[in-house]
């Protein structure tokens, strides 16, 4: 969304917040029905850093975690850089979910697969998520399929059978269950790219697994949250052509165990401020890749192996605030920044010969700091919420590249 439309979907909120500002508090009851404060459900623009302390309040967390769907029944939008919509229903005893959107910043898509079609220009696939839930454990099933088959009849009568793989397909199931005082989560994805095809001697492809594990403290915690795990991810990247398939340089394996936490260190009945460090360590082992380089003699040729690691920790500190201007309105900040420490090395072996390079780097500003603020307007029965946020140190004061969304929740 541009920067004239979160413009637009602010000042709107802000015209809101006005009426509603104006409303007394017993005519203020009667449209929330009962006081509402903090209670509600929150869209995908809050808690956008992460912060487990919030996490059981924001439906961003929910699609890893489906297992938070029960007890609830809403329909949702979102109208922003990740065009979705979102539906949980059914009885006490278990709870359905139905959702359509995009990959792009779709929660529990692996940002590791969302990279790859980044990287294709498929940042818009569409996306199926079907799943449920009840009071033991939850389950979601995400698929989206890009491919094109076609059959064409040739005038002699012979038909020509056509399957293209666009950059896309993704299949994911998210799994989680509350264990007593604390709380469960694993997922599993694979996503496929495949380009280039012109025929069967050309072809690019591209396969992401993602693996994820994590295990923390939610269901008990009262102000100090954690929750720790670990993911691995393999990128399986080739290309093929007559001389035969080749490894790209990009292929590689990811092992990042993981730890974060977040404290609520600021509570009353009409404002909080929770703060919280998002860290991952990342060991990166590239394969193998052995080339075969022409000499300037002809038919003399050499091999040339050359093996990579990449190691980083990346620490990610955040603060989250909100504020009730009256039990029908909320307005909420949020900064997280990363800093990361990186190291690698690289060997390179030549007719006996191994060069070898290696690096480090510790990284304050990159890539970014980023800031969101936002309004919500909440009745009992309906919400809205609109946020602008901010890559500062890139991008601060440049109305090109503010982003902006516009979410909605109807409640039942």
């Amino acid at each position: 969304m541009n920067f004239k439309v979160s413009i637009i979907a602010i000042s709107l909120l802000a015209v809101c917040a006005a009426a509603a500002a104006k409303t007394s508090k017993k005519q203020a009851d009667s449209v929330a029905g009962e006081e509402i404060g903090f209670s509600q459900v929150r869209g995908d623009v809050y808690n956008q850093v992460g912060n487990p302390a919030i996490g059981r309040l924001s439906l961003g967390g929910w699609m890893s975690r489906p297992s938070h769907f029960f007890g609830h029944k809403f329909f949702y939008a979102n109208l922003g850089e990740n065009y979705r919509g979102l539906v949980s229903w059914g009885d006490e005893e278990m709870k359905w979910i139905l959702g359509y959107g995009q990959t792009k910043n779709f929660s529990g898509i692996p940002t590791e697969i969302q990279d790859v079609l980044d990287n294709f220009g498929s940042n818009a696939l569409g996306l199926l998520s079907f799943g449920l839930a009840n009071s033991s454990f939850g389950v979601l099933l995400n698929v989206g399929l890009g491919k094109i088959n076609s059959t064409e009849t040739i005038a002699d009568g012979t038909e020509a059978t056509t399957s293209v793989t666009l950059p896309g397909d993704i299949f994911g199931l998210n799994f989680s269950m509350p264990l007593g005082g604390y709380f469960l989560r694993a997922s599993a994805s694979y996503g496929n790219v495949e380009l280039n095809t012109v025929s069967e001697d050309y072809e690019d492809l591209n396969n992401v697994i993602s693996l994820t594990v994590g295990f923390g403290n939610p269901p008990s915690a009262e102000r100090f949250y954690w929750e720790g795990g670990l993911s691995l991810d393999r990128y399986s990247l080739t290309e093929k052509d007559p001389s035969g398939t080749k490894t790209k340089p990009e292929a590689r394996s990811e092992i990042s165990p993981f730890f974060n936490v977040g404290y609520k260190a600021l509570v009353d009945d009409v404002a909080r401020v929770v703060w919280g460090f998002n860290n991952k360590f990342v060991f990166v082992p590239y394969d193998e890749r052995k080339e075969i380089d022409l000499l300037t003699s002809p038919g003399d040729t050499i091999q040339i192996t050359t093996t990579k690691s990449d190691a980083y920790l990346v620490i990610s500190p955040n603060v989250v605030g909100d504020i009730l201007i009256t039990d029908n309105l909320i307005a909420f900040g949020e900064v997280s920044h990363n800093i990361i420490i990186a190291f690698g090395n690289e060997e390179t072996t030549a007719k006996d010969v191994t060069t070898k390079e290696s690096y480090s780097a510790m990284l304050f500003l990159v890539p970014k700091t980023t800031v969101s603020a936002g309004l919500r307007l909440q009745g009992k029965r309906a919400a809205m919420e609109a946020v602008l946020t901010e890559d500062f140190y890139t991008s601060i004061f440049k109305a090109n590249l503010f982003h902006g969304a516009l979410n909605g929740f109807i409640y039942f």
